[in-house]
């Protein structure tokens, strides 16, 4: 049988139910392809985003009923001689979409159900002091320290790159999915985090950008100027900038210190107080006072429980011999 479409001409003309019969023949043969389930894949997303593009496009009752009934005609998988016999049209559900289609297509399409339904952003933010377990979409879990906040799409499609947006401070356990998608966390139109499957920290505030990696490996993209380096980081490092992604450092760390706040713990490794104090700062939303510039320098270490800010003072009080006021947000520190 000949004919002059191309395969991609005959299935939009098949999805729009303006098929001769002879054509019918010949995208019914063409559906027994492997390659068939990938182009219509690919039709059907293209349809996706034109929805997401021109929202009131959308007819919601179509969307509404379209799944149960797709669902329905692949169960009875009529054949057109059949269709024939039994004297049922091929052409009586929503989208007109035909039994042959098969389970790949019908996961884009049950995609396509749920981006009708509701396709919106959710986020998520913590007050000082606060800490949230967060399930991402795909079942990865995020775990935001004090005075943070995250933001993904509610709907993942399998066929996109989970991405989520990130301000403050996170612990990521990332799950690896078979469909190798790829998770990606934004900090900035000049930073973002990506991985497939690992567990790893992000620290992003107004004094620097820090990631260490716990487990697994995750590439860290670092847009410069006009010019994007790509780092690649192995467990155990961190890497480390503060404004501009060109200057960084990149180093080997115990990663436990990094993410033992997810534990409400504090772990000190002759860490500063100029540190503790920005830690009290942007995590608690206190406003540190000290006797002078020099007791920055003073370093400490140890393991001290971060619950909640008072918690935290009085666990800083005792292991480090210091004295301090609180009034409102306003501590004041001095040494014994």
């Amino acid at each position: 049988m000949k004919n002059n479409l191309s395969k991609e001409e005959l299935l939009r003309k098949y999805l729009a139910n303006e098929c001769s019969p002879e054509e019918l023949e010949l995208v019914f043969d063409y559906l027994q392809s492997p390659q068939a389930d990938a182009q219509l894949h690919a039709m059907l997303n293209a349809e996706i985003t034109e929805t997401i593009q021109a929202p009131e496009k959308t007819d919601n009752a179509l969307a509404e009923s379209m799944y149960p009934a797709i669902e329905q005609k692949i169960q009875r998988r009529e054949t057109p001689d059949q269709a024939k016999r039994t004297g049922r049209s091929w052409f009586t559900f929503p989208w007109r979409m035909a039994a042959v289609l098969t389970g790949a297509v019908l996961s884009a399409v049950v995609a396509y159900y749920a981006l009708h339904k509701k396709n919106t952003f959710v986020e998520h933010a913590t007050a000082y002091g606060q800490t949230m377990s967060v399930l991402l979409p795909d079942s990865s879990q995020v775990t935001l320290n004090g005075n943070s906040s995250i933001r993904y799409a509610q709907n993942w499609l399998p066929t996109d790159d989970r991405e989520v947006w990130l301000t403050g401070e996170a612990f990521f356990s990332v799950k690896h999915t078979q469909a190798q998608q790829k998770f990606r966390v934004n900090t900035s139109d000049k930073f973002n985090v990506e991985v497939l499957g690992t567990e790893f920290n992000v620290y992003n505030r107004s004094a620097k950008t820090r990631v260490v990696l716990n487990s697994g490996k995750v590439t860290l993209n670092m847009q410069a100027s006009d010019q994007q380096n790509q780092i690649t980081m192995q467990p155990g490092e961190l890497v480390e900038f503060k404004n501009n992604p060109s200057t960084y450092v990149k180093k080997g760390v115990n990663a436990e210190v990094y993410s033992s706040w997810i534990n409400k713990k504090l772990i000190l490794e002759n860490t500063s107080f100029q540190e503790i104090a920005l830690l009290l700062e942007e995590t608690y939303g206190l406003s540190v006072v000290v006797p002078d510039r020099s007791f920055y320098e003073e370093r400490f270490s140890g393991i001290v429980p971060c619950g909640n800010a008072d918690m935290l003072l009085k666990a800083l009080s005792l292991s480090f011999n210091l004295n301090f006021q609180k009034t409102g947000n306003k501590v004041k520190f001095q040494i014994k």
